[in-house]
């Protein structure tokens, strides 16, 4: 992993001055500089990323010339839901074998790369459909546009996810302050990624909890360390995103606002992961709510859906029950309180405290035992590690 970032590094310091030596009246040569750059960053880490990109952007190029054939857009939005189905083949077809055969001498790499393939996939299925439903929607990018958002190398694994907005109008030269902002968000996501993330994750329950725990204690400990390594492994990645394209005029939009913070699980997604919770919004949540005109059903829909998009499996199909019922039922407790008349006195601070923080520990205690269970290899063992919360 160090030794991929290295060559990060290199790359970036090697392709930002050739970027911004170019004349800002060439800005469409300067993305194809860098959508060649990315190809070939996409093309070394794994043939068979690069391959799987290339059919989506084939299934972009079909929905714009149907939209360009005057096809009916009602249809069009309906069947652009299908540019997640080749996810579907993950679980279907040996994966393992296929990566295997094209990387060759790298073989012995392919868990590590078959993580970096089905992640980028799966946020690749939805820029795809983003910028599908841009193009419909009648706001189409360029050929160029749609390109970059769909290889560039700083956000291909973790996001931010985007459409194109992001590459439609980048920075005509580099300022000092954002080449400063690029260069530090890359290092502290370096930092939060190598140092931290490595530090927490290489942590055992002893040291964790000064003493040699039991084993229900155990299981408690770590499962809040996996989740604090999930999110830092996550926001490293997004640091390190959003700088690059920092140097290159790209403002991606921001992934996390102090999750940790969280006191109830819709302040949670208000905070966690911000660019899925605006797709899940904008193509999901809304318009379950016009077709069935009920905020409470639609969330729940939403996030059992985004829970069997993540993989199709019993526990994440769980994991997205779970989010759901949680927020439909913060949702509705929020609604139903809006509809009763408010005190004349407000609770005393130290009851809003208490309160605060009692909404604060079941939060992050619920969202990281749903983790822990979303991430277990199959439901047999997703079901024993809920016993053993409970020392069964």
């Amino acid at each position: 992993m160090i030794a991929e970032f290295s060559f990060l590094i290199w790359l970036l310091g090697l392709s930002v001055p050739v970027y911004w030596a170019m004349p800002a009246a060439w800005a469409a040569m300067r993305q194809v500089f860098l959508a060649v750059v990315s190809v070939v960053l996409l093309w070394a880490l794994s043939p068979f990323i690069l391959i799987a990109v290339t059919g989506f952007g084939v299934l972009v190029a079909v929905f714009a010339l149907a939209v360009g054939a005057k096809a009916d857009k009602r249809r069009l939005k309906m069947i652009s839901w299908g540019l997640f189905l080749p996810l579907l083949l993950v679980e279907v077809i040996p994966v393992d074998l296929v990566i295997s055969g094209l990387l060759g001498p790298r073989a012995v790499d392919v868990a590590g790369i078959r993580g970096f393939a089905l992640l980028g996939l799966s946020y690749t299925a939805i820029r795809s459909f983003i910028i599908t439903r841009e193009i419909i929607d009648g706001n189409a990018p360029s050929p160029l546009q749609a390109v970059m958002s769909l290889v560039f190398f700083g956000s291909f694994v973790a996001g931010p996810i985007t459409g194109s907005t992001p590459f439609r109008k980048p920075a005509a030269r580099l300022e000092g302050q954002a080449a400063l902002t690029g260069i530090a968000r890359i290092g502290w996501g370096a930092a939060v990624f190598f140092v931290f993330r490595n530090a927490v994750a290489g942590a055992d329950a002893v040291g964790w909890a000064g003493v040699a725990p039991d084993g229900t204690a155990a299981v408690w400990i770590i499962t809040y360390q996996k989740f604090l390594t999930l999110y830092l492994d996550f926001t490293g990645y997004s640091e390190i995103a959003i700088g690059t394209a920092l140097l290159f005029g790209i403002k991606l939009p921001e992934n996390f606002r102090y999750p940790f913070l969280a006191r109830s699980i819709q302040e949670f997604w208000q905070r966690w992961h911000l660019s899925l919770g605006a797709f899940i919004g904008t193509y999901l949540f809304k318009p379950l709510v016009r077709s069935y005109g009920k905020p409470t059903l639609a969330i729940f829909m939403a996030f059992v859906i985004v829970g069997l998009w993540h993989r199709l499996a019993l526990p994440y199909f769980l994991w997205g029950i779970g989010h759901g019922a949680g927020l439909a039922l913060n949702m509705y407790l929020k609604q139903r309180k809006a509809k009763q008349p408010r005190p004349v006195d407000p609770s005393p601070l130290a009851i809003r405290a208490v309160q605060n923080g009692a909404g604060w520990v079941f939060t992050m205690t619920y969202v990281a035992v749903l983790s822990s269970f979303a991430l277990s290899p199959d439901i047999g063992s997703a079901v024993a590690y809920l016993l053993s919360l409970f020392g069964v």
